[in-house]
Order: C-alpha cells, then structure tokens, then sequence
C-alpha cells in the first residue's frame, strides 16, 4: 500500500495559497497607486499643465535615448503616410 505525501500535498497548496494571496494584495496596491496617479494629474491639471504632455515627456526621459533618432523618423514616416503633421496630432 503507498502512503499518499501528504507533507508535499499541504507544502504545495500553502505555496499556491501564498501566490494567491501575493496577487491579490498586488492587485490592491495597483489600485491604489492608479488613483494617486490620476489625484496627481489632476493636480498637475490644476496647477495649468497638460498631464499628457508631462507622460510624453516622462516616457522620452525613460526610454533609450539611442533609439530616439529612429522613433522620431518613424513618427514622422507614419504620420505623413496617414497625412497628418506630427504638431496637428498633439494640438
């Protein structure tokens, strides 16, 4: 007769219960920092600035700045191939 391992079987459900619990409390610090993110671009509103304009801004300083020369030629190839000017698009 085999004898079940019931030491691994309660190690691996408390394991899953853990990455269970671990999500959930994620999910409620996402929620959390989402609100402060939209409470402080209202502020930033507030204060007479354009929060999309400081994202666009952030993400430039966070992205590779080796790749900009090629973003900026994309941006503009495909706005002219949808005849737009990148300043119309932002204004």
């Amino acid at each position: 007769m085999v004898v079940p391992d019931t030491t691994r079987e309660s190690t691996g459900v408390e394991e899953l219960r853990g990455l269970i619990e671990r999500i959930e409390q994620l999910e409620g610090e996402k929620a959390t920092l989402v609100a402060e993110h939209r409470k402080f671009a209202a502020d930033i509103r507030a204060a007479g600035y354009d929060p999309g304009i400081i994202e666009r801004i952030v993400r430039l300083r966070r992205s590779d700045s080796t790749r900009l020369p090629d973003q900026e030629y994309f941006l503009d190839l495909y706005s002219q191939a949808v005849s737009i000017s990148v300043l119309e698009s932002w204004f």
